[in-house]
Formats: C-alpha cells, structure tokens, sequence
C-alpha cells in the first residue's frame, strides 16, 4: 500500500512503534501494518502470559512480512514502575525518527503506564509521540500526536484483508485438516436444503440415518465412523418414506445407484468422495455444510460482491486438538477486511443445543478474530429471530451475532448477504 493510499496520514506513521501485546495478535497485526513506516521497527510489550503470543507476532513479521526481528519487552503487567523502566529503556537507545505506541492490546495497568511513559519522553524530547488506539467498535483508530488536535480515522476494516492463511500463521495453530474452500456436491446439497424446509421430511431424513447410516456396520463401538477397510463390503438401503421419495431419487443419480442395497464404497466413488466415511458424514449432516459454503461462494462472486466486500472464505479449520468435536459440525470462517465472521452450521432444530453451539462458536471466533469478530448460526431452529433475541442480549453489538433457521432456507444467500452487508457499513 502506497503512502498516497493510507487511511492513516504519513504524520502520523512511526519509524519506531511499541505495541501492547493483547490475547490475540489480530489486533496488534492490524495496528502494526496500519502504523508502522516501511521499514520501521515494532516494539512488542508483553507481560509473562502473552509472550508466546508476542513470539507468533514476531514470527510472523519475519517469515510472511519480511520485516526486522521486533524487539521483545517483557514488563511485570501490575508493576507500573517496571513497565516504565523497561520501555523507557528501549526509548533512550532511539536517537531518531518518530516514536509510535498503539495501546490497543495489554491490561489497562499497562496502557495507563505505557502512555505515562511516552508523555515524559516527549516531554524531555520536545518531540511529539503519537499514541494510537483501534476502536473494536467502529474500527476506527484514535489518535493522539504532541499538541495537535485528536485525530479518528474513518473505519479501517478494509485497509487490511488478511487470508485464512495468514490468521492461522498469527496463531500457528496446526489444523486436522486441509481449508476446503469448494463444495462437495452442491447441487445435490442444495437439494436437502429444500427438502429440509419442511420439519416433517427433516425428521424423516434423520430417521433413515438413526437407523440405517449409523448403524454397527458403518460405525465403531465408540460411535465413530468406520475407515474403507471395513466399509468396502457394507451395503445400505435407501429411504422409503414416501416423503423422502424425491430426494432418494437425486441420491440414486447424483451417486449412480442402479439398485439396492448399494455399495457405500462404490456410491463414495461416484460422488467423488476420497473415503467412504467422508460420504457417510456428508450423508449425516455435512451436506448443509457445503450448501451454506455454495451459498457464501455465490455472495462473494455475484450480484452481491461490491457490498459485501468479502475476501478469503474456508470451511474446516479445526484445531488438531480439537478433533473429538461432533463430526456433523464445521465451522466456516470468512473474511470481510480483517473482521472474522465464524459461521456455526448445524442440522439441529433444539432451541438449547443451538444456543450451545452458538456460544461455542463465539469462544472459538474470539479466540481466532479478537472482539472484532462476528459470529453466525446456520441452524434448522423454526424461531431463529426468538433465538435471535435471546442470545442477543449477552452480546453488547447485537449486529456481532446472527441466527439464521429453518424459515430463512428459501433466502439463505439474501439473508446472510445483508447481515455482511450492515456490518460491512
């Protein structure tokens, strides 16, 4: 990004800049990049429990931004005389350029003390220290410089973009799995969905894999489904309730079955699966998965592009220690600018379950996107606005959460099309 184009005017830009390192490093990556001259060197102050966040940070500037070795300084996060030691320090080795501190991250203790600590330095200087601060919020950054008048920026959600890769260098996290960013079969997911409108051809879909899918042939003692060598010879029978007719005829096309029972091995070739348990979980539940990734695929690539200014879009990223999760759930992870959308989808209707889920989801969106982040239920809930308002009030932004259910299916890519769109704005 050039000079020319910076949200945040040149002045303002620090040749040296200290960053209070918080819990997640999404925020201090945002300030770092929107703060720091080319060149200039990063500051990370960081108590004994984010150092291994401010060490991510500092790997992270090395290896993707190739940028200087950030100098680390570590403080005592309640001791404000060791912070103001252990920054001014750093200070008296700088002998020019302008001097930055974002107090976006670090406890409250460490801000107040930090900023102490700038303001006597610019006072023996006679040179302005700009201090900085990014608005959760708005996603606008507040700024303070000598003696000049505050400065706010307009929102600088989309003046950086960072990729999925990216966010999960910043963590390092290590996945069970590939990002899988093209859906399985979505014509036929598409097709669930509709049938999936109506309660009574969802319970009867639920009935057939109770009783049919998960049963001793396909699934371990402890519940888990079985791998091709034990599934190569099992053979299913498809659905008979006359509710259900439809859809069994798009199975028997979309996985060229001529006649029952079927080969799950063969059905799993067919239809393009690496392993037939992959089948069997896109039978179970990850069809709605894939039809809501479809939908967001559509969003980011049609007539709703220019408004929802959407980026890097991924379903599946699941930490490895995470791996005994429920196998029909997966979370999908956008981008809009560096605001983390995490989409919870499940084919549970329960009012309770949904509101586990979703709070599940808000823990784990924290945890990858900081408090910027927005957190969605793609469920089959018939009151998702009831929902919607329950569990809106434990969310300060009732706009950072959204519920979407069973009677919003017939509009999804619409639905969830606005909600990026007002919060984009």
């Amino acid at each position: 990004m050039s000079l020319e184009t910076l949200v945040i005017p040149e002045i303002y830009l620090a040749d040296h800049l200290f960053l209070l390192v918080g819990t997640n490093p999404l925020p201090n990556f945002v300030a770092a990049k929107l703060l720091l001259k080319p060149g200039g060197a990063l500051y990370l102050v960081h108590s004994s429990g984010t150092e291994q966040i401010a060490e991510r940070l500092s790997r992270y500037w090395i290896d993707v931004e190739k940028s200087a070795q950030p100098k680390f300084i570590r403080v005592a996060e309640a001791d404000g005389a060791d912070i103001h030691r252990k920054i001014d320090s750093d200070l008296q080795q700088i002998s020019s350029g302008v001097v930055g501190l974002n107090y976006t991250g670090g406890t409250k203790i460490m801000s107040v003390h930090a900023c102490r600590t700038m303001l006597d330095y610019q006072g023996k200087k006679q040179s302005g220290v700009v201090l900085s601060y990014l608005d959760a919020r708005t996603n606008k950054v507040h700024i303070e410089y000598g003696n000049n008048p505050p400065f706010g920026s307009d929102s600088v959600i989309f003046d950086v973009a960072p990729t999925l890769e990216q966010i999960i260098k910043l963590h390092v996290v290590e996945l069970s799995s590939a990002i899988e960013r093209d859906a399985m079969l979505p014509d036929l997911a598409a097709r669930f969905a509709q049938a999936h409108e109506a309660p009574e051809t969802a319970k009867a879909w639920r009935a057939w894999c109770e009783n049919v899918l998960r049963s001793e042939k396909t699934r371990t003692n402890s519940g888990k489904w079985k791998e091709d060598n034990q599934l190569r010879n099992v053979e299913l029978t498809l659905p008979v309730d006359p509710l259900l007719q439809p859809l069994t005829t798009a199975i028997r096309e979309a996985f060229r079955i001529s006649h029952e029972p079927f080969s799950l091995w063969a059905a799993s070739q067919a239809g393009g699966f690496k392993k037939a348990k992959y089948l069997c979980k896109w039978l179970d539940g990850t069809w709605f998965e894939y039809h809501v990734l479809n939908m967001l695929k559509l969003i980011h690539e049609g007539d709703f592009k220019d408004r929802c200014r959407l980026g890097d879009i991924g379903m599946g990223l699941k930490p490895r220690n995470e791996s005994d999760r429920s196998e029909y759930e997966t979370d999908i992870v956008v981008m809009q600018g560096y605001r983390l959308y995490l989409i919870s989808v499940t084919t549970d209707d329960a009012a309770g379950m949904c509101k586990l889920k979703l709070f599940e989801a808000e823990r784990r969106a924290q945890d990858m996107g900081g408090d910027a982040a927005y957190v969605g239920l793609i469920c089959l809930n018939d009151a998702p606005d009831k929902l919607q308002k329950q569990i809106g009030r434990a969310w300060d932004d009732e706009n950072r959460v959204r519920v979407f259910g069973r009677p919003d299916l017939p509009n999804l890519a619409d639905r969830i099309a606005k909600w990026f769109i007002s919060a984009g704005s």
